[in-house]
């Protein structure tokens, strides 16, 4: 065989080498991505708005025990038939608040509708949003409200927040107010002129105590009454965007409340007791005189009642 034959089976041999070399490093990267893809999609890394439910929830807890403002384990939204629903016609969420006997629970009853309708539009959007504050301690030690808190607390990424603020407005229910500074402008009458809050180009202000909210059109959460209604107080749901740390956060778990399952962060427990202490699990031990800071008025609206209340000085 001639020195040129040599060379060009040599060459052929090389180049067959790399071939190989290249098809066995394609193929592998092909493996190795199938299974981080698998992997991911085990833990729902591919869809931070929910995971896996908390496998060990506590049961409800202090269900004997006597409250003034109502009961400590009352019948869950669902078993009152307050089922929440959204279809290619639109929304199916009764209103049920008439089905509870006293002004706590029916206020609970009409959070749990927003908190519901929220949750609704947030998967149709993939918005990735959890429970937080009082409204997480109540889903973690009592499957629904504290018996005496009278709203809803949820927090959001910033980019979903902006995801949710440029649909909320056009998909809510008539009679749900998405109340931000650009929808009620005198929420920035509660601004201290002499502080400084965080204003964005897209959303006004956003941070306490003009974050933005959902308010129930039919009801008065009370507070307008001690400084005036000039801006909308009906019942709500407190949207606030999160400054926590992702890896406590995602990914997400799920939780029971009322009835339906909403996300919690990953680190549910350790966020509670950074917030609350150790104990947050743990019933307190005076219980029967816990009411809320402001009385909820749910079967009537404080522009009715701060009318009924002018005319009832002026007699």
């Amino acid at each position: 065989m001639s020195d040129s034959s040599s060379l060009l089976v040599e060459q052929d041999a090389r180049n067959y080498v790399l071939v190989v070399l290249r098809r066995v490093i394609v193929f592998t990267v092909f493996i190795s991505v199938a299974f981080l893809l698998l992997f991911m999609a085990k833990h729902n890394y591919l869809n931070p708005r929910k995971s896996d439910p908390v496998k060990k929830t506590m049961a409800r807890s202090g269900c004997d025990m006597k409250i003034e403002i109502g009961d400590m384990c009352p019948s869950c939204t669902t078993e009152l038939g307050g089922k929440c629903e959204l279809d290619s016609k639109g929304f199916n969420c009764p209103d049920i608040r008439h089905m509870a006997n006293t002004s706590m629970r029916q206020s609970q009853l009409v959070m749990t509708r927003l908190l519901r309708i929220f949750d609704l539009l947030a998967a149709k959007h993939n918005i990735r949003y959890w429970l937080s504050y009082g409204t997480l301690l109540g889903a973690a030690r009592h499957k629904g409200f504290i018996p005496w808190d009278h709203d809803v607390d949820i927090e959001m990424p910033m980019q979903d927040y902006i995801a949710f603020f440029k649909v909320a407005s056009k998909e809510l229910p008539n009679d749900i107010f998405f109340q931000n500074s650009h929808t009620d402008t005198n929420l920035e009458s509660a601004k201290n002129p002499g502080a400084t809050l965080p204003i964005h180009q897209e959303i006004g202000y956003y941070t306490s105590p003009v974050n933005h909210r959902l308010r129930d059109k039919a009801s008065c959460y009370g507070y307008c009454l001690l400084y005036g209604c000039n801006f909308h107080d009906g019942l709500m749901v407190d949207l606030f965007v999160s400054e926590r740390e992702i890896k406590d956060v995602f990914p997400l778990k799920e939780m029971d409340f009322e009835g339906f399952v909403f996300p919690v962060p990953k680190n549910w427990r350790v966020i509670l007791q950074q917030d609350y202490g150790n104990d947050v699990l743990e019933i307190p031990d005076k219980v029967t005189d816990q009411r809320p800071f402001i009385t909820p008025y749910p079967m009537t609206t404080c522009k009715k009642l701060a009318r009924e209340s002018a005319d009832g000085s002026a007699h």
